[in-house]
């Protein structure tokens, strides 16, 4: 009696194991990864991917790439970045867009960066566009000097695009568009 309880609670011990570790790895698949939202070549047309980097966090993000930017998410805002990417395209009429994918460790920071970084652009003078297809809170687009930014919050990824050598802000909106709705799409 007793060696049967024994292998009737080493098989539901086992078997919990098991139920937890699949339970586990189908939470992990679900959710999407930083390396999810890179982009390639003929992923959006007619842009051609010129570089790519990757960033493992705040402070090589900061000096490599932000010139200390990187740091106002934590310093200003409290917000832990995981993990970013750049990524460079070139595209017709001598455009060029370098876009920043961001992960924050959790939805909550990577909305409030986007929020943050959406409200001192435009304090700063910068004129905000909405983004047709995308809420005006998970998208902007922002005219700064002489060219666009384009900002884009997806679950814990924020997205931050520069786009040069566009001269109509139709134009501008519309690529906007395109790479939002391919990582929109990717994030799910």
């Amino acid at each position: 009696m007793i060696m049967k309880l024994s292998v009737y609670v080493s098989l539901l011990v086992f078997l919990s194991i098991i139920a937890c570790k699949v339970v586990k790895e189908e939470d992990n698949n679900n959710a999407a990864a930083l390396n999810d939202y890179k982009l390639e070549s003929g992923d959006i047309s007619p842009w051609t991917k010129t570089a790519e980097k990757d960033f493992s966090g705040v402070d090589q993000l900061a000096n490599d790439a932000f010139n200390g930017r990187a740091y106002s998410y934590e310093d200003n805002w409290g917000l832990d970045i995981t993990g970013a990417f750049l990524q460079s395209f070139s595209g017709t009429d001598n455009r060029e867009i370098s876009v920043y994918c961001i992960e924050f460790s959790n939805t909550t920071q990577a909305q409030t960066a986007f929020a943050e970084e959406k409200t001192e652009m435009v304090n700063n003078g910068n004129t905000a566009y909405d983004i047709n297809g995308f809420d005006n809170t998970t998208a902007s687009l922002l005219k700064t000097g002489g060219d666009y930014n384009c900002l884009g919050v997806f679950d814990r990824f924020y997205v931050i695009m520069f786009m040069y050598g566009f001269q109509e802000v139709t134009d501008a909106r519309s690529t906007a568009y395109s790479f939002l709705a391919l990582y929109e799409k990717r994030s799910r």
